[in-house]
């Protein structure tokens, strides 16, 4: 299971790294920074033939060789990670779910199905909207047309539930 949180690392020379929005995977065996993420959050990365440093202004917040196609560098981890529950993950699972309702969700979250939320808060979805709405019905035309396809049947209103 993959989710959405905050991280903080110690480098190796002892310089502090608070990483944002990560995605944390409990069971992997190699962590891998996204340099973009990095330089969203004001860090410079400079890359060489066999060597990488990561600054903030002047100061050297970590440094890494190259091992074949990665540039690998040693961290420890500082504080576990602090899980961020969002609305967008509230969503996201509600959708992933085929539209559950929040109490379902709830419940879901008590029996640690879901473990990775404590309380979920659902916003409107358009979708559980429109399912909801109450669809009119048209009026019948019963009179037969003299030619084939003058009269064509189709579904405006999407795949009906059974």
């Amino acid at each position: 299971m993959c989710w959405p949180g905050e991280v903080n690392l110690e480098m190796s020379n002892g310089a502090k790294l608070t990483l944002k929005d990560v995605k944390h995977v409990p069971d992997i065996r190699l962590n891998l920074l996204s340099v973009a993420k990095l330089c969203d959050e004001g860090y410079d990365n400079f890359f060489s033939r066999d060597s990488w440093k990561l600054t903030k202004g002047s100061m050297i917040i970590a440094r890494g060789t190259k091992c074949s196609n990665l540039y690998l560098t040693h961290a420890k981890i500082i504080k576990d990670v602090h899980v961020i529950e969002s609305a967008e993950k509230v969503e996201l699972w509600h959708k992933r779910l085929c539209h559950i309702s929040e109490k379902e969700m709830v419940k879901l979250c008590k029996s640690n199905v879901l473990s990775d939320m404590s309380n979920p808060h659902l916003n409107k979805c358009d979708h559980c909207f429109v399912e909801k709405k109450s669809k009119v019905s048209f009026e019948v035309h019963s009179p037969r047309r003299p030619e084939i396809l003058d009269l064509v049947h189709c579904h405006l209103c999407g795949p009906m539930k059974t």
